[in-house]
């Protein structure tokens, strides 16, 4: 059944959110800070939304088995069903180069490829069994356009898959294969990690063989057991298929109140930037993996946002009134951005996962107070907040993604 927009706004940047109190999803316009539409979701609880291609975006409902799809035809937005799936969908990565996502599991250690042309899964990995508690794995991260990374966080390994395509299939950037070429999916590698990990990330502008190889990922320590959140560096060398541990930066602090989620690599390809939960954000280089500055940020540092152009960044504090604003010229605090949110109650969060700079007007900033259900915008330039825009006090706006070239080639920003 689709689901049409109310009314069909002609736009070129949107900020979609969804509302996890409420199964649905505010799409916006951040530059002129107002809602183009709001669309329900089939599923339940949606939390993650993540583009596939540039005119649409699946939204994760993460407790319902399966995906909403939602279609923006030009002119307006429509909900246009949803994609069974044999597990809940924790968050979505999408290849360009093959037009295939892949969406890893909640409960389940459990990876499922999809081909986008027709929103159909052609492959499923990984174990069925529920272990744990939250969300067992971490992001999906392609390594290329053929090998995978699926991360196990609840038993602290990270596995390596590769698609091998046969009669017709997708490979090698070829969007449109015969559909009745079969997918196989062959397990490679499996490494221990110290501690589970939430997400990978690869080098900005990497150009050598080696660093287009080379990833990081977010270890997010365990207090209890005493392990400290740290980065760690990986190695998939080609046409190996196997996964090499080859460093690892240690955040220093009391490892019982600490916890990491998700660091921004800088735009010069050398630094990463983490923030911990106790309320630092630790800069990296990531040549040696030694910790060259510690910047005291907010309660529940996770996201780091950077503005290339004005060589800034700030830092997202999940649990705290305030957000923290870095010269990443010297890796030195600019300030805090007081009056983003009220203090969180009942374990929810005062600011979203998702933000993203404007990469046409630099420096303006655009975020949400999911607690208080507002859209926020920033001159990060000034440090002032310049708007706010309310869509819903009752509302949980918790995370989605930006896409700035709506209906056009072009990258765009955003965070998971």
């Amino acid at each position: 059944m689709l689901t049409a927009s109310m009314a069909a706004h002609a736009i070129d940047a949107v900020g979609y959110y969804s509302d996890n109190n409420s199964n649905r999803v505010f799409i916006v316009d951040p530059r002129s800070m107002s809602v183009v539409d709001v669309i329900p979701t089939h599923g339940d609880q949606p939390y993650p939304i993540d583009k596939v291609g540039n005119d649409r975006v699946y939204v994760s409902t993460r407790n319902s088995t399966s995906l909403d799809i939602i279609d923006y035809d030009g002119t307006s937005f429509m909900n246009s069903g949803i994609i069974p799936l044999k597990h809940r969908p924790r968050s979505v990565s999408y290849n360009s180069n093959t037009n295939m996502a892949l969406v890893s599991g909640v409960r389940k250690a459990m990876m499922s490829l999809i081909d986008v042309s027709d929103n159909r899964v052609v492959g499923v990995v990984g174990s069925p069994e529920e272990v744990g508690s939250g969300t067992i794995t971490g992001h999906p991260f392609w390594v290329d356009d053929d090998e995978f990374l699926l991360t196990d966080r609840a038993r602290q390994q990270v596995h390596l898959y590769k698609i091998k395509m046969h009669a017709g299939g997708k490979k090698h950037g070829k969007k449109h294969g015969n559909k009745k070429g079969h997918v196989k999916i062959v397990l490679q590698d499996t490494i221990s990690t110290p501690g589970p990990v939430h997400h990978f990330s690869k080098i900005p502008g990497a150009t050598s063989g080696r660093d287009s190889r080379t990833f990081y990922g977010s270890a997010e320590g365990l207090g209890a057991e005493g392990i400290n959140p740290s980065v760690i560096e990986i190695r998939v060398p080609k046409f190996k298929s196997r996964i090499k541990l080859t460093g690892r930066a240690e955040l220093t602090g009391d490892a019982s109140v600490m916890g990491a989620h998700h660091f921004g690599m800088h735009p010069d390809g050398e630094h990463i930037y983490m923030g911990s939960k106790e309320g630092n954000t630790f800069i990296i280089n990531r040549t040696d993996m030694s910790i060259v500055n510690v910047v005291a940020s907010g309660l529940g540092s996770g996201h780091t946002t950077f503005d290339a152009a004005a060589n800034i960044a700030i830092e997202t504090n999940h649990t705290d009134t305030f957000m923290t604003l870095i010269d990443t010229s010297n890796h030195i605090k600019l300030g805090d951005i007081s009056g983003i949110a009220n203090a969180p109650t009942d374990g929810y969060k005062s600011q979203s996962h998702t933000s993203s700079f404007d990469p046409l007007n630099s420096g303006m900033f655009y975020t949400a107070a999911s607690q208080d259900g507002n859209l926020i915008e920033i001159d990060a330039i000034s440090g002032n907040i310049t708007n706010t825009l309310s869509l819903d006090t009752d509302g949980y706006i918790i995370q989605g993604t930006y896409n700035w070239y709506l209906g056009s080639d072009g990258s765009s920003g955003g965070d998971m």
